[in-house]
């Protein structure tokens, strides 16, 4: 559907009448625009081997310091589990009790950090977010992001843009 300066309308990622500020999990992707790299993927591709690697560069060093730097002071926010791949961010966000952060301004704040820090903005708008609803699921997405770097290197990333 196209609006009336002729882009794309935005779908709305978000449930409606969700609190993304309650104290649960959330699995959250965002995605770099323009084929901004984060980071190189080595290793073999294949599926007998498990000696695939994520090397940031610089770039991605600095997202990792941003996102350890934010886990550190947000005491009811913390980024628990996460892959940065070289054009994407695969994370599980948690929040606790008495949380006054979403995740949106909290993904927001790491877009914007990073955006001050690099000298530009290189994100997509917006990310995909997951409401993680058991300890299955946890653990699911927890795999998911071990396994995102070997998926990525034989071709099977479904994120690889």
């Amino acid at each position: 559907m196209k609006t009336d300066n002729n882009k794309p309308e935005r779908k709305v990622h978000r449930l409606k009448d969700f609190d993304y500020s309650s104290c649960g999990a959330y699995f959250i992707t965002f995605n770099t625009k323009g084929g901004a790299r984060l980071s190189e993927i080595q290793g073999a591709a294949d599926d007998c081997r498990d000696d695939t690697a994520v090397y940031l560069l610089q770039s991605g060093r600095m997202l990792d310091s941003i996102i350890k730097r934010l886990n550190d002071t947000y005491e009811t926010v913390n980024t628990a589990h996460y892959v940065i791949m070289p054009n994407h961010v695969h994370m599980i966000i948690e929040t606790g009790e008495n949380n006054t952060i979403s995740i949106s301004c909290f993904v927001g704040l790491i877009k914007r950090l990073f955006n001050k820090e690099y000298g530009g903005n290189i994100w997509q708008k917006s990310f995909y977010d997951h409401i993680i609803t058991s300890e299955e699921d946890y653990c699911y997405h927890c795999q998911y992001i071990d396994e995102n770097p070997k998926k990525w290197s034989m071709g099977k990333d479904k994120y690889y843009v």
